[in-house]
C-alpha cells in the first residue's frame, strides 16, 4: 500500500526543524502526545482498561515481549514484562518496517494523510509477525475494521487500518456481548406484534367472562362451603328472599357460627327490618349468633335491647338492660339507670312481675343508702359519736340489704325511727322476717360489745303481757354468736341455760367449759351416777368442785340412780 507524505512537511520533519526534541524511541517508549505513536499508546491503554472492566483482561502472570526498533527497522532492545532486556546486536531491519521510497514519493502531495497497513506496524510474537511496538501500544481494534489516531502530521490525523490483525479471545468476547445486546434491542417483527395482539384479545375475553360470571350464583352448598373454608365467595347473586333463606338454612345446618353470622348480616343489609326480624326469630340458632354479635360490637346498650325486643326476646332484653344499668359506679347515675330500666322493661312486662318487685326494692334500698351515707359521712368528718369510737372501713353504697341492716344495727341501733338508718325502719320497709332481723342485729351488737342490748332483742311478751326471754332462733345459734365475739362467761352461761334440749345443752357446756351448767343440768335430771363421774373432770378446790360435793351430801335430793 502506498504511503503519501507532504513534501514540505517531510523535509521539515526529517531535517529536524519540526521534530520534537525528545527521543521518541528510547527504552521506555516515551512518545510525545502530539506524535503518531503517542496516540497509539493512549488508544492501547484505553483498550486495556476497557477489557479489564469487562473481566476480559490478561492474566498477571502472562509474559509479553517488548521489542524496540529504530527507524531503519533494526532491533535496539527486547524486554519482557518481567523487566529483563535482551539486546540483539547486528540484527537486520525487519522488512515489515521498511517503506519503499517509491511509496513515499507517491504519498507526497496528498495533503499529509498517511495510510499505513497494519502489516507494516504489527506482528504476533508467537508467529513472528508484528503486533505493535509494545503491548501497551496496542490500539483499540474492532473485530472487523478499527482505526487508531496517530499523532498530528500537518493538519489531519492519519488512521491505521487493521484488516489483517488476528482476532483475539478478548475481542471475541466483546463482540459476543455487543451482538447479544443488538439481538435484544432488535425491532419486533410483524409476527411478534400479531402474537401480542392475540394475547391481549384473549385476556380481554377472559375479563369479560369473569365480569359476567360474577352475577352467576354458585350453588348454596358451594357458597356455604367457601365461607366455612375461608375461600373467596360472593353473596350478591342471591337476590330473592327464597335464595337468601336457603343460604341461611344451609349455614345453620352446618352449625358454623361464622357462616351463620355472615349470612345474617347480609340479610340484614338487603332485607327490610320487618322481614329480617320475622325470619330470624324463627331460627333460634341464627338469632343467638346475631344477638351475641350485637352485644359485642354495639356501644349503645339501648339499641342492643331494642334489637332483642324485635326478635321477641323481651325477657332477655330486660335482663340485658338491667345488667348494663348496674355497671355505673356513680350512685346517682346507677339509680337513674335502674329507674329507667324498671319503667321501660320490667314494669310493663306481665311476665316479669317478680323481677320488677325485686328491682323496685333495689331502687328503694339505693335511695336509702344515699340518704344514710350523706348523713353519716358528715357526722364522721365532724368527729361525732359513734363514728369517733368506731371508724367506718367503707361506705354504704351498693351494699345488699343484709349488709345495710348490719351497718344500721351497728351505728344506728336504738335511735328514733324518725332518723334515717334505724334498723326497725328497714325491717318494716323491706318486710324482713323476725328471724332475719334478729340474727343480723345480734351479730352487730355482739361485735360492738353491747351485751345489754342482747336480752331486749330476745325478750317478747305473751298475750297476757308478761315478758319472757324467747327467741325465734335457737339459743344454740345465739350461744355460738356470743362465743365467736368473745362474750364474757357470765353472758354465755346465761344464754346457754336457755337451750331447751338437755343433752345439747351439756354438750355445748362441756365444749365451752361451762361446768356450772353441766352440774345444774345433771341435778335437774336427778342423775347421781353421771354427776359422780363428771366430778373427776372438774378441777379440785374450785367452785364447781365444791358445788358437786354439796349436791352429793344433800340427803333431801331424790336421785334416780
Amino acid at each position: 500500500m502506498a504511503v503519501n507524505f507532504d513534501e514540505d512537511e517531510d523535509d521539515e520533519y526529517w531535517s529536524g526543524r519540526s521534530r520534537p526534541k525528545a527521543n521518541l524511541f528510547d527504552d521506555d517508549v516515551k512518545v510525545d502526545s502530539r506524535g503518531m505513536f503517542g496516540a497509539i499508546k493512549k488508544e492501547a491503554q484505553s483498550f486495556d482498561d476497557h477489557l479489564t472492566a469487562l473481566g476480559l483482561g490478561r492474566e498477571e502472570d502472562e509474559t509479553d515481549d517488548t521489542i524496540t526498533t529504530d527507524w531503519k527497522g533494526n532491533v535496539v532492545n527486547e524486554m519482557s514484562s518481567k523487566g529483563s532486556s535482551h539486546p540483539k546486536a547486528g540484527s537486520q531491519s525487519h522488512p515489515a518496517l521498511m517503506t519503499s521510497s517509491s511509496g513515499i514519493q507517491s504519498a507526497r502531495g496528498t495533503g499529509g494523510n498517511v495510510r499505513i497497513s497494519s502489516s507494516s506496524v504489527s506482528y504476533n510474537k508467537d508467529s513472528s509477525s508484528m503486533s505493535g511496538f509494545s503491548d501497551n501500544l496496542r490500539p483499540n481494534f474492532n473485530t472487523h475494521t478499527r482505526s487508531a489516531s496517530f499523532g498530528t502530521l500537518g493538519e489531519k490525523r492519519p488512521t491505521v487500518s487493521n484488516h489483517s490483525t488476528p482476532v483475539s479471545s478478548n475481542s471475541a468476547s466483546s463482540t459476543s456481548l455487543e451482538e447479544a445486546v443488538r439481538r435484544e434491542m432488535k425491532t419486533p417483527t410483524n409476527t411478534d406484534m400479531a402474537k401480542l395482539q392475540a394475547e391481549i384479545q384473549s385476556l380481554n375475553r377472559r375479563l369479560k367472562s369473569a365480569e359476567k360470571s360474577r352475577w352467576a350464583p354458585l350453588s348454596v352448598a358451594d357458597t356455604v362451603t367457601r365461607i366455612i373454608l375461608g375461600d373467596r365467595y360472593s353473596l350478591e347473586p342471591y337476590r330473592s328472599l327464597k335464595d337468601k333463606l336457603a343460604l341461611l338454612d344451609a349455614a345453620v345446618g352446618n352449625h358454623d357460627g361464622n357462616a351463620i353470622l355472615v349470612v345474617v348480616l347480609f340479610m340484614r343489609k338487603t332485607l327490610s327490618k320487618t322481614v329480617f326480624y320475622e325470619q330470624l326469630s324463627k331460627r333460634p340458632e341464627a338469632a343467638n349468633q346475631y344477638i351475641a354479635y350485637i352485644k359485642m360490637h354495639h356501644e349503645k346498650r339501648d339499641s342492643v335491647a331494642t334489637e332483642m325486643g324485635h326478635l321477641c326476646r323481651l325477657e332477655e332484653a330486660a335482663m340485658w338492660r338491667y345488667g348494663t344499668a348496674n355497671l355505673s359506679s356513680i350512685p346517682h347515675a346507677r339509680l337513674k339507670n335502674l329507674m329507667e330500666c324498671h319503667g321501660m322493661w320490667f314494669e310493663r312486662n306481665p311476665n316479669l312481675t317478680e323481677e320488677a318487685t325485686s328491682m323496685k326494692e333495689q331502687i328503694e334500698l339505693l335511695n336509702k343508702q344515699l340518704l344514710v351515707e350523706a348523713t353519716d359521712d358528715k357526722n364522721e368528718r365532724e368527729g361525732r359519736s359513734p363514728f369517733k369510737e368506731m371508724p367506718r372501713k367503707a361506705n354504704l353504697y351498693f351494699q345488699p340489704l343484709t349488709t345495710t341492716l348490719f351497718y344500721c344495727s351497728k351505728y344506728h341501733y336504738g335511735e328514733s325511727e324518725v332518723r334515717q338508718g334505724v334498723p326497725l325502719h328497714l325491717k318494716r320497709e323491706f318486710q324482713l322476717s323476725e328471724k332475719h332481723y334478729l340474727l343480723v342485729a345480734l351479730r352487730a351488737r355482739s361485735m360492738v360489745k353491747k351485751w345489754d342490748d342482747l336480752e331486749p332483742l330476745l325478750t317478747s311478751k305473751n298475750w297476757r303481757g308478761k315478758a319472757r326471754i324467747k327467741s325465734v332462733v335457737k339459743f344454740e345459734q345465739v350461744v355460738n354468736i356470743l362465743v365467736q365475739n368473745k362474750a364474757p362467761p357470765g353472758i354465755i352461761d346465761k344464754f346457754l341455760r336457755l337451750v331447751e334440749d338437755e343433752e345439747t345443752r351439756m354438750d355445748m357446756a362441756r365444749k365451752h367449759k361451762q361446768h356450772e351448767v353441766i352440774i345444774d343440768t345433771l341435778f335437774q335430771m336427778k342423775d347421781r351416777q353421771r354427776l359422780v363421774e363428771y366430778q373427776r373432770h372438774v378441777p379440785h378446790r374450785t367452785d364447781a368442785a365444791r358445788h358437786i360435793e354439796d349436791l352429793l351430801r344433800n340427803s333431801g335430793i331424790k336421785w334416780k340412780n
